[in-house]
């Protein structure tokens, strides 16, 4: 139902989003992949296998996270992603506990998938970017800019979370990082709200007083049909069906795919790489904290570029490199 407000708030609840979500990212990047890398070593010892099958099971994971992603978007455009995050949240910090009770690898598989997988990405990953995406048109890329800097935030944790598996095991770390989730990401998934228009906002925290001969603020269907127009220059939102059948969407897809897999590729093997060149735990979880530092930047101002430049010129230049 739609929320009409007698006044417009000092601070665009936006921001409020776009923090949530910063924090959201470092707790999911953080956790559910960087951080997972730092116990492919102590999994392997500890259950007796080989490190090909701790880095295989990390890349099931990954496929996992690709399939739920159709189902993952129709919940969040259902039942918006506050109410996805309440879900996944407490899925993934039991995920955690849970796995750190397994006798065996065989016994850490089903709950490390349905648990830790699979609550990650109900609970963080659509519903952030969603929201963020909803509440943001014109200074899209700046706000999710700033919520990026979560990633590189998560990347900054490895060295965290490697201190925890020296100081109390693989098992007693998966147990706080667990606890963590729900003490962090519940609130998290409090400030999140699906659309501004069903607050009586709108986005980028523009006037939402209808001007003359515009068409009233509607709340948004969450059908995922396109909405009524505000403004000449608001943007129309597509069905899924609309999406799939443009080029742009098959290019950006397979460009992001092929990204994100060769980065993956490289964080998975990155501590069994560092201890074969003679290094150890903590030099291997200095190249994430490294990682972070230096992506931060580069986060935060292409994404601010990103709504006066072409993005397709950025994304291209960034790939090349």
């Amino acid at each position: 139902m739609q929320q009409a407000v007698a006044s417009r708030p000092r601070v665009f609840y936006g921001w409020w989003i776009v923090a949530g979500g910063a924090l959201g990212n470092a707790i999911s990047s953080g956790f559910s992949f960087h951080g997972l890398n730092a116990f492919i070593l102590p999994l392997s010892d500890s259950f007796g296998v080989s490190l090909t099958a701790v880095a295989a099971g990390l890349s099931i994971a990954r496929i996992e996270s690709a399939f739920i992603g159709p189902l993952e978007g129709y919940l969040i455009d259902r039942f918006g992603p506050r109410k996805m995050m309440l879900i996944g949240v407490p899925l993934m910090g039991t995920g955690y506990i849970l796995v750190s009770f397994t006798p065996s690898f065989a016994t850490f598989i089903p709950p490390f998938l349905l648990g830790i997988v699979l609550g990650s990405a109900l609970g963080f990953h659509g519903p952030l970017s969603t929201a963020v995406a909803n509440w943001w048109q014109r200074k899209r890329g700046r706000a999710f800019g700033f919520m990026w800097l979560g990633h590189s935030l998560g990347a900054m944790s490895v060295p965290l979370i490697n201190l925890l598996i020296l100081n109390f095991g693989w098992r007693g770390a998966f147990r706080i990082m667990g606890l963590l989730v729900f003490v962090l990401g519940l609130p998290v998934a409090s400030l999140m709200r699906h659309r501004p228009e069903q607050y009586g906002m709108r986005p980028d925290g523009d006037d939402p007083t209808p001007r003359e001969g515009s068409a009233p603020i509607l709340a948004s269907s969450t059908s995922g049909v396109s909405r009524q127009a505000t403004s000449g220059d608001e943007e129309r939102d597509f069905t899924i069906f609309e999406a799939m059948r443009t080029p742009a969407f098959w290019y950006f897809a397979l460009s992001v795919s092929a990204r994100t897999g060769i980065t993956t590729a490289v964080a998975i093997n990155s501590f069994a790489l560092v201890e074969a060149l003679g290094g150890d735990s903590a030099q291997a979880s200095l190249l994430f904290l490294i990682q972070g530092i230096f992506s931060a930047p580069g986060r935060l101002f292409l994404s601010w570029a990103g709504d006066t430049i072409n993005k397709r010129y950025i994304m291209a230049a960034c790939l090349l490199v």
